[in-house]
């Protein structure tokens, strides 16, 4: 019983389970200010950044696109940005060189919401780092570069998106 007890205090102050703590509080928290903010229910907020810094008219040219950028299925990027399009942030529209394929554009509304989902991502990421040095912040910094490098290599990936 002893051993167990030993094993299970090495496991609970290990660097990967102190990262799933990380990642459960920090989800925590922006579940907390997204509903304070009214933005609980708003679709996926990377693919509204994406579109704020595609282009001088928020344009990307189809899904795939998306898909690609933020690492994610085309079937999870078709199923957020129909809730998008109908919650009025975002508008499909047919290209103008081949009218089967659809460009997303943002709207004001998603620009409005985009803005704020930073608002509430920057107020998440100043309490976490709270009391850090600029050292101890570009170390943390160099320490998750080199892990999802590490992890996107074991998967198989490129290492940069």
């Amino acid at each position: 019983m002893e051993d167990c007890m030993e094993m299970n205090e090495a496991v609970l102050s290990s660097p990967a389970w102190q990262f799933r703590m990380l990642h459960a509080a920090h989800r925590s928290a922006l579940d907390s200010l997204l509903e304070r903010h009214g933005l609980k229910d708003y679709g996926h907020p990377f693919i509204l950044f994406l579109l704020m810094r595609g282009g001088e008219d928020g344009c990307m040219s189809m899904q795939k696109e998306l898909s690609k950028w933020l690492r994610v299925s085309p079937a999870t990027v078709t199923s957020a940005v129909k809730l998008l399009e109908k919650q009025g942030c975002i508008v499909r529209e047919a290209a103008e060189h081949d009218l089967r394929r659809k460009r997303i554009r943002i709207t004001d509304k998603g620009r409005e919401v985009a803005q704020r989902y930073i608002e509430v991502f920057t107020e998440a990421d100043e309490a976490m780092y709270g009391g850090f040095t600029e050292a101890e912040l570009g170390a943390v910094s160099d320490f998750f570069e080199r892990m999802t490098a590490n992890l996107r290599a074991l998967a198989g990936q490129e290492a940069e998106a």
